[in-house]
């Protein structure tokens, strides 16, 4: 009776194992392992697209590891070497520098066709060595409370009695607004380089000539004490000839800005005129000058 119980156990215990493992060898089987491709190169598009995120090897380039040579593979994988990265930026300079030269040929053809449209400038002055230039102004009528500026000398463009200076309202646009004062004493304006020029008589108005070296006319010199601007050839004890300016009055033969004729009658003709003048030791403010 024993024996067949032991029997009968065993073969329980026998049926219990076979389907222990049929159980495991059933999971083992559909069991979700992973599943890779070897490898994909750029010729399998469609299986890249579907096990990329499978595959153990993904290769840029068309280098197959497989056949390839050690050199192809090394070749493949390595970065530039030196000569390589000097030739890539030579590439990219000369790139750039010929860019940047066809942009600036650009520019100067605009501006040469732009210039070509606009009538050129008056000349500057020649070389040299000044000690002031710029607008030159009276105390008297060149500003308002000694600070605002609202008047400097000016000149018509002409030569001689069509050439006088005188006061007009402040233009910082006209080249004739401006004056040099050379270190050799003459005084020139901007607009043609031509000369201050006085015919060396008092109460006489100064006009505007062709500088040269031998007229002591066109020469004057700078005071420092009394801002004065002085003829150098009339040097004198107590006097000597500077530069002041006339009542208001209608010149002739001077065009002046505003008239729309010549016989100096038109409206608004009115100025006061640079003249020659005997100053003494009392200083008057229409004979002060400064240069802005």
């Amino acid at each position: 009776m024993i024996n067949k119980l032991i029997c009968i156990l065993l073969l329980v215990l026998y049926f219990i194992l076979i389907y222990l493992i049929y159980k495991e060898i059933k999971n083992y089987k559909y069991s979700t392992i992973e599943s890779f491709q070897l490898y994909s190169t750029n010729n399998s598009n469609k299986i890249n697209k579907i096990n990329k995120n499978n595959s153990i090897e993904h290769f840029q380039s068309n280098v197959n590891e497989w056949t390839s040579t050690p050199e192809e593979l090394n070749a493949s994988k390595t970065g530039l070497n030196k000569i390589q990265k000097d030739e890539i930026n030579d590439l990219i300079n000369a790139k750039v520098n010929h860019g940047i030269n066809e942009k600036l040929k650009s520019q100067i053809s605009n501006n040469n066709v732009r210039n070509t449209a606009i009538e050129r400038g008056p000349i500057g002055p020649a070389g040299g060595e000044y000690i002031a230039s710029g607008m030159l102004i009276n105390k008297e009528y060149g500003t308002e409370n000694d600070q605002i500026i609202n008047m400097n000398v000016s000149r018509s463009h002409g030569e001689g009695d069509s050439g006088k200076a005188y006061l007009e309202l402040k233009d910082m646009f006209s080249p004739a607004s401006y004056w040099y004062f050379s270190k050799e004493g003459k005084i020139k304006n901007r607009f043609d380089d031509f000369c201050l020029t006085t015919n060396g008589n008092l109460e006489s108005d100064l006009y505007m000539s062709q500088c040269t070296e031998d007229n002591p006319n066109q020469l004057w010199e700078w005071n420092n004490k009394s801002n004065r601007l002085v003829l150098q050839n009339s040097n004198k004890a107590n006097s000597e000839k500077c530069i002041s300016l006339s009542g208001k009055k209608t010149d002739p033969h001077t065009k002046l800005a505003g008239c729309s004729n010549n016989n100096g009658k038109c409206s608004g003709s009115d100025k006061r005129f640079l003249r020659l003048k005997e100053c003494n030791q009392t200083i008057n403010d229409n004979e002060i000058w400064s240069f802005n």
